[in-house]
């Protein structure tokens, strides 16, 4: 079950039906979610993004859960670990555990990824946005795509 907005007139109408295909750099990225509030911030985030037609790679594909609580780790092997998160790994298939947020399984092979937030995760700017980040990250690198993080800051004007 997944959900996008219907727009009639100045009243938004949310209906079930597939989410639109985005394009990151000519990435396809589909996602299914069946979450109402997750679903609005996705199209909002992501709108710019919509992918043009005719765009011809396979997609990554992400599936976003909401539950009450965030979920526990996975049955896989520690690959590294931190105070915001704990990455795990075996073979194809890896993970990235956000503690009390949520996860993000990721399979390298099918380029899918499951993310499993809790419903915290989803109302809290900024935790939501860099769960699904992180999980692209390894997706993205696959294809020649790297993340760069930047920051500006201006003091008295400079």
């Amino acid at each position: 079950m997944s959900f996008h907005a219907q727009r009639r007139g100045s009243a938004e109408k949310w209906e079930e039906a597939p989410l639109p295909l985005y394009a990151l750099h000519d990435v396809p990225i589909q996602f299914d979610i069946a979450d109402a509030e997750a679903a609005r911030r996705i199209e909002a985030q992501w709108r710019r993004f919509a992918a043009p037609a005719g765009i011809a790679s396979r997609p990554i594909h992400i599936a976003l859960r909401v539950e009450t609580q965030a979920p526990g780790p996975p049955q896989l092997p520690v690959a590294s670990s931190g105070s915001d998160v704990t990455y795990f790994r075996r073979g194809q298939q890896m993970s990235a555990l956000f503690p009390g947020w949520g996860r993000c399984d990721v399979n390298l092979a099918t380029d899918r990824i499951e993310a499993i937030m809790g419903r915290a995760a989803v109302a809290t700017y900024g935790v939501f946005e860099d769960m699904l980040l992180i999980a692209l990250l390894p997706l993205l690198r696959r294809r020649q795509l790297y993340a760069i993080h930047a920051f500006a800051a201006a003091v008295a004007g400079r």
